[in-house]
């Protein structure tokens, strides 16, 4: 009984490291596209651990500020959301938090 604890344990904790890796790369590409996030609406990005949508929310070109959602799910099923704001100009993330 307490193998099958410890295995389960093991199980989510991997889940939540390709969940994280996931994440890392959503925001990789976000910044080194910011400007593709506001001429295509989403973005598709598969990898070995699962699969990466980037999706606009907002693009506002007066205060150089990209927002957009980050959705991940892993290929065991797990998946999350969180939003992103980024400089419009350098990528650089300005917020980074799950919504509400």
């Amino acid at each position: 009984m307490g193998f099958q604890k410890e295995l389960r344990s093991a199980e989510l904790t991997i889940s939540f490291y390709k969940k994280q890796h996931l994440f890392r790369v959503g925001v990789s590409e976000a910044a080194s596209s910011v400007k593709r996030i506001c001429e295509k609406q989403k973005i598709y990005i598969d990898t070995e651990e699962g699969h990466v949508t980037l999706k606009q929310v907002k693009c506002d070109q007066q205060k150089k500020r990209v927002l957009a959602l980050v959705r991940v799910k892993t290929k065991d099923g797990l998946s999350d959301e969180r939003e992103l704001m980024l400089d419009w100009k350098t990528g650089e993330i300005m917020r980074w938090a799950n919504p509400d």
